[in-house]
């Protein structure tokens, strides 16, 4: 379920395990962020929702995914949503950030020539961080892969 926690900025509701999963991501990708090799960093995000979550039982409001991403200091972050709500809230809130580092691309990552666009916009010489799949895409006509398969990361 989501929520407005400002005029055209939505917020979805969590669980606790998903505010502590959160908080271990941001210790995680600022950890590979901070890595004296990775000068130049893209953070790929499928699925990337609103921005923003309310914890179930405190209403506490915190940011998701995409924005910790943003805070670590990654030098490109492209974030992909199938929704367009939510991708106007992810505009919203990474607006004043609009300096060629944010990508914000609404469409089906289940489709082939999405892909191929996504792809294209990845920085060749950037070292590439991605939230997996939750299910396998098809790049060519008869054979499936993952995303994984398809582009080199350093982790």
């Amino acid at each position: 379920m989501k929520m407005q926690s400002k005029p055209g900025i939505m917020a979805r509701q969590i669980g606790r395990w998903a505010c502590h999963k959160l908080e271990c991501f941001a210790d995680y990708v600022q950890a590979y962020t901070a890595r004296p090799e990775n000068t130049e960093r893209c953070y790929l995000e499928l699925y990337a929702g609103c921005g923003r979550c309310r914890c179930r039982g405190t209403d506490c409001l915190i940011d998701d995914s995409p924005l910790r991403a943003l805070a670590a200091g990654f030098t490109r972050c492209i974030f992909v949503s199938g929704d367009q709500e939510d991708a106007r809230s992810l505009d919203g809130l990474t607006g004043a950030r609009k300096d060629g580092q944010v990508d914000i691309m609404v469409g089906n990552c289940n489709q082939a020539s999405f892909i191929r666009q996504l792809i294209d916009r990845i920085p060749r010489s950037a070292s590439t961080f991605f939230l997996p799949l939750r299910k396998p895409i098809t790049v060519t006509e008869d054979r499936p892969c993952s995303v994984c398969e398809v582009i080199s990361f350093d982790i």
